[in-house]
């Protein structure tokens, strides 16, 4: 029965190839926008870590001096943490770095890496697939260094050795034995950073100390903390953690943490003033901000898919109403009404069946288009974007829901049809009630059109807006190349000496015009930059009682004429501020307004502490700028000088007057003459480093706007084909009104005319809901108001504009109807 039923409804499909076209089409594009959405959803942090049992495991946040939590707490702090816990069953710390890898295989390269505590692994449950993981002897003194490699850089680096726990490489200028292997599924615990190696931190502390045993700093916050429950999570637990019920081992173990912390605080009050924890699960954790833009672009891809299924369901409405006479009929002949609505969802299972295959391929096609999102980065980011089981299962999960939801309805109405309605229904006029379901099918889908293209109008000119934002510095043609001396074992000296004789031999190559170093470039996606901490200027202390932080950068003497940077007051720095004369610093015109508001910054004395402490005179002042990221509030900045305060990683700058990409082999050519096993990170130009600091309006953009597109896209093959659908329904209609003289033209604009009324009304009810909607995106657009009257005008005309188009080739075939033929068909 199934069978002949499945084959009655191929065989109707290619009957009407154009409304099955249509459905399809509807259909395909919201399944495929649901695939894509599942699966970047997926790849930033919703798909659960390749762990044992990852309900369990739990993070400790601390925070001080705000109520902003952040994952990260000293190695010191860990070990206190992990000597004092009964809540947990264990508890292991891990660091995310970057570091140079070399050895005879292949050429040197930076690579990410975790420092981690030697029962790391154990916490996660993971085992090597080759070799094995870290044992008590490995931390032993004098034990030979030893790390961990991911299967992705056995597979690159080694094309799968067999005798791989045979090998070693040279880490940051380390010799280290390759002890194991991990399997291909697991890529640490934090999505945007998949790492390649995995080394013990008391060895790699060690290591960088000469061999000398490391000195606890708990002032260097650079480790997470995570550990596992002693007691697994029951279903319910899981279920009520969705909506934010906190489950009762997190609790216990929040509980006892408070409790280790205020221990912590007054043991150490120096470094631990104010420090609070918070226990979250693990899968809370690495979501964090995520939930809300998830919700977002679920809220956003619902309504794409509704709008595709509501086109599904007026065409299915419309081929009802037609079939009501064959339905009727086939009652009075005895079939039951169970029979009729079996057999009408099946045609909904197979058009749904279909729809979907076609979604996935769409779906599969988004899903290879998703890395073109990620911006230019150092590091590559390790997002892995596929189309795995998980994903497909939503999507079949969403096209059986469709079926059910938008086919039941269209099946019960035909098969509720009587043989005297269909009777009337055949012999009546053909007019079509203004309050259908079709039409109101279609305003709400021309409303739901309105709120997407609102949005997408919004992230749009959000995104313009943020390109207007005056970054503080001119974006020039240069190349920027981040280079790490350190990693395969340079001093401090040399690594001065390195910098130094690069930017001679860079700055005499034909074709440079200016090179130039600094710690960081402005923009930089590391998020927040380093600090210094330095004595309140005057003395005056802060009103919070907090020790005065301020964050910096240091720059070559030429860093502010290169990057366009204007000086304000005061003169920049020079050659002559090397490391054996007076300490300088310059500062930004808000720190100078902040605290000398009388105008006489430039001359002042500020005690700095910490490394290379001491007085410093502020010799400079310069325009303020965006540090960290476009959206942050003017803050007091420093600058020093990298004569004066060296670092062991810079950015190169090199400016050329021709495509700045160019000029990557000259770099990488003087490199080799210098020293042939210097790594450098991934080589980019200025103008490709901006596009991470855009890169949250514009993913916005692109992805918002896109959906809008599709959305609208949606709306007007509906609005097409009930336009189409009334034509052929009115035909009689039409037919005696031509036949009683009246104009094609009134005909075409009394069809014009309905189709643009309901798109009025669809704009109507739209823009109520966009008024509401759009108030959750305030915080997510730059520089625009979520109630800006041109977003939405603009889009209200182009909705009409757009409707009435879509309306035309309808309107002018019906006043093509010959009034003889449509009388003498009816």
């Amino acid at each position: 029965m199934f069978l002949r039923d499945l084959t009655h409804a191929f065989r109707s499909f290619r009957t009407e190839p154009a409304l099955t076209f249509i459905a399809v089409l509807s259909l395909a594009i919201g399944l495929g926008a649901t695939t894509g959405a599942a699966s970047l959803l997926d790849a930033f942090g919703f798909r659960p870590p390749a762990v044992t049992d990852p309900d369990t495991l739990v993070a400790i946040q601390t925070s001080q001096h705000d109520d902003r939590f952040f994952g990260r707490v000293s190695y010191a702090d860990y070990e206190d943490m992990r000597d004092r816990t009964q809540m947990l069953s264990s508890l292991s710390a891990y660091g995310v770095r970057g570091g140079g890898l070399s050895g005879p295989e292949a050429p040197p390269e930076i690579v990410m890496m975790n420092l981690v505590s030697p029962d790391y692994f154990t916490t996660l449950g993971v085992s090597a697939t080759r070799g094995r993981t870290f044992l008590a002897r490995d931390t032993a003194p004098g034990a030979p260094p030893v790390v961990v490699i991911s299967d992705k850089l056995w597979q690159r680096r080694f094309s799968r050795a067999e005798d791989i726990t045979n090998k070693s490489v040279v880490l940051n200028g380390t010799s280290c034995a390759v002890v194991g292997v991990l399997p291909p599924a697991f890529t640490g615990l934090v999505a945007m950073f998949s790492p390649d190696v995995w080394m013990l931190y008391p060895t790699w502390s060690s290591v960088m100390s000469g061999g000398h045993p490391p000195v606890p700093n708990r002032d260097q916050r650079d480790f997470v903390i995570v550990g596992r429950l002693k007691s697994p999570m029951s279903w319910r637990d899981r279920a009520l953690e969705t909506f934010g019920v906190v489950p009762p081992g997190v609790l216990q173990a929040q509980s006892e943490f408070d409790v280790i912390v205020a221990g912590l605080r007054h043991a150490y009050p120096a470094t631990n003033v104010n420090q609070r924890a918070q226990v979250l699960t693990e899968t809370v954790a690495q979501r964090g901000n995520l939930v809300t833009i998830a919700m977002l672009l679920w809220f956003v891809v619902s309504l794409v898919l509704l709008v595709g299924c509501a086109n599904v369901t007026g065409l299915l409405l419309g081929r009802a109403e037609q079939r009501r006479r064959e339905m009727a009929i086939r009652v009075a002949l005895g079939a039951s009404r169970g029979r009729l609505v079996g057999q009408l969802l099946t045609e909904g299972l197979a058009l749904a069946a279909v729809a979907g295959a076609a979604g996935l391929l769409l779906g599969f096609w988004i899903v290879r288009s998703l890395p073109g999102l990620l911006p230019p980065m150092a590091i590559p980011l390790g997002f892995s974007f596929r189309l795995d089981a998980h994903v497909v299962l939503i999507t079949l999960g969403i096209t059986a829901a469709t079926v059910l939801v938008f086919a039941l309805g269209p099946a019960l109405t035909s098969a509720r049809a009587g043989i005297a309605q269909a009777a009337r229904t055949d012999t009546a006029d053909g007019r079509v009630r203004l309050w259908s379901a079709r039409n109101l099918l279609v305003i709400a889908q021309i409303a739901v059109s309105f709120v997407l293209v609102v949005c997408g109008v919004l992230f749009v000119r959000g995104l313009h807006s943020a390109q207007r934002i005056d970054p503080g510095f001119e974006v020039r043609p240069m190349l920027l190349a981040t280079i790490a001396p350190a990693a395969i074992g340079y001093d401090d000296a040399h690594t001065r000496t390195f910098f130094r004789d690069l930017v001679e031999r860079l700055g005499a190559t034909a074709g440079v015009r200016q090179v130039s170093l600094t710690r960081r470039v402005p923009l930089d996606p590391d998020g927040g930059g380093a600090v210094r901490e330095i004595d309140p200027p005057d003395h005056v202390p802060p009103a919070s009682g907090a020790p005065l932080t301020i964050h910096f950068n240091s720059v070559w003497p030429n860093y502010f004429s290169m990057m366009g940077t204007r000086v304000l007051s005061g003169c920049a720095f020079t050659e002559e501020d090397h490391a054996n004369a007076a300490k300088v610093v310059v500062v930004n015109e808000t720190m100078a307004r902040k605290y000398w508001p009388d105008g006489s910054a430039v001359g002042r004395t500020i005690r700095v502490k910490g490394p290379g402490a001491g007085d410093f005179e502020i010799v400079g002042i310069v325009q303020d700028g965006k540090y960290n990221s476009l959206s942050e509030k003017p803050d007091p900045y420093l600058f020093f000088s990298l004569l004066q305060a060296p670092s062991a990683e810079l950015t190169l700058m090199v400016e050329t007057g021709a495509d700045p990409a160019a000029a990557a082999a000259t770099v990488r050519n003087v490199l080799r003459q210098i020293d042939p096993r210097m790594p450098t990170m991934q080589m980019m130009t200025l103008e490709e480093h901006m596009r991470f600091a855009f890169y949250e309006p514009h993913l916005g953009a692109v992805v918002v706007g896109t959906l809008g597109a599709a959305g609208l896209a949606l709306s007007l093959i509906g609005l097409y084909g009930v336009v189409t659908f009334v034509v052929a329904r009115r035909t009689r209609e039409i037919g005696v009104r031509m036949a009683l003289g009246a104009r094609p033209v009134d005909i075409f604009r009394a069809v014009l005319t309905r189709a643009i009324g309901l798109a009025l009304g669809g704009v109507l009810v739209g823009t109520v809901l966009a008024l509401l909607v759009t108030q959750a995106l305030s915080g997510s657009i730059y520089g625009v108001s979520p109630l800006d009257p041109l977003s939405y005008l603009s889009t209200a005309a182009l909705l009409v504009i757009v409707s009435a188009a879509a309306s035309w080739w309808p309107a002018r075939r019906a006043t093509q109807v010959d009034p003889v033929r449509a009388l003498r068909a009816e």
